[in-house]
């Protein structure tokens, strides 16, 4: 009985000490780590690259109206922000002195052509000479040319819309006496306009014309509209070497106003069938950008050699093939061979 209780107490320690050793043993094994990722399956795409473009509107017509002719101002009946169709009197200017110099210029002329025309029948006649007959018809056509000329002039009394269109600024007032050539009104026409915009040397090959184009203003953030190249400059700026380039826009409402600025996006270069992937999918290495694709549940790094992007997307040219699980997500820490698991797979983007 003595020996029983010797041996039994004996017994429970090597088992115990079986036992811990297991556990060690278990703990000490190292285990493989295994990362969560997303991926998507690469398959022919486009890439669409934009150019952005600070734009500035202008009018489609943009002119101050001079007068043609000196005088008071004795009235002006548009004023600025009114719309004026084509030909429309905008101000009239004191042309007294004008009238009266038609009338006299009109009784002359009638008397010159009494007299070439006596000239003319006594020269057929054989009754005077030839030079005779010529000075009468000089004098004949220099009273119709003054005459002519004089009204004219006195039509240029009535200052007019030489299109339709908004005053933008009106120059003069009534009384005022203003000069030949001096501003008058200054009258756009804003139903089209004309967008301008400056291209970089580097893109100016990507711009045809009739492209279309879309524009965002700053005073419209929340409306694009769509216009189409017109113009592409056939010689870059000596200075700034940019290309200038004109829009033809669309404005029925008129709520697009010369002067505004904007944000032009143009179509600059559509590429087809190419390896496309998100940038987010990039890693940059000390050797370059590498991606990561799965195959049999490991990462496999491929560097990579990138081409045009545009916004969030990049094209590749090498290292990727149509038919990869690239990995979009979860591998910025990745060793080439790693194991994964795949938790997403991503819809193409």
């Amino acid at each position: 009985m003595n020996l029983y209780r010797l041996l039994i107490p004996g017994l429970l320690i090597l088992i115990n000490l079986g036992c811990g050793d297991e556990s060690s043993a278990q703990k000490e094994m190292p285990t493989e780590r295994t990362t969560n990722v997303s991926t998507f399956v690469l398959k022919p795409d486009s890439l669409v690259q934009y150019s952005r473009l600070s734009a500035t509107v202008k009018a489609w017509r943009d002119v101050t109206i001079s007068a043609l002719e000196s005088g008071e101002v004795i009235n002006t009946y548009k004023d600025v922000g009114d719309y004026v169709k084509r030909g429309e009197n905008l101000a009239q200017l004191n042309v007294e002195l004008l009238q009266a110099a038609l009338i006299e210029a009109e009784a002359n002329l009638k008397f010159q052509t009494y007299n070439y025309e006596r000239s003319k029948q006594l020269f057929l006649e054989g009754s005077i000479s030839e030079q005779a007959y010529f000075a009468t018809e000089y004098d004949f056509q220099r009273a119709k040319s003054t005459a002519q000329t004089l009204k004219h002039r006195l039509s240029y009394g009535q200052i007019q819309a030489p299109f339709s269109g908004y005053i933008a600024k009106r120059y003069l007032s009534q009384g005022q006496h203003i000069a030949r050539d001096g501003a008058t009104f200054r009258l756009v026409q804003t139903d089209s306009l004309r967008i301008a915009a400056w291209v970089a040397e580097s893109e100016i090959i990507d711009f045809v014309e009739g492209s279309l184009v879309t524009l965002v203003l700053d005073a419209l953030p929340h409306q694009t509209y769509e216009g189409t190249i017109a113009h592409v400059g056939p010689a870059a700026d000596t200075d700034q070497r940019v290309f200038p380039i004109e829009i033809y826009l669309p404005n029925p409402t008129g709520h697009i106003r010369p002067g505004m600025i904007g944000t032009l996006k143009a179509v600059r270069r559509i590429h087809r069938q190419v390896v496309v992937i998100p940038r987010e999918a990039i890693i940059e290495r000390e050797t370059g950008p590498v991606a990561f694709v799965v195959k049999d549940d490991m990462a496999l790094m491929r560097p990579l050699s990138l081409g045009p992007s545009e916004a969030e997307r990049v094209v590749v040219q090498n290292g990727l093939s149509f038919g990869d699980q690239i990995i979009v997500k979860g591998g910025r820490d990745l060793i080439d061979g790693d194991r994964v698991a795949i938790k997403y797979a991503e819809p193409i983007p």
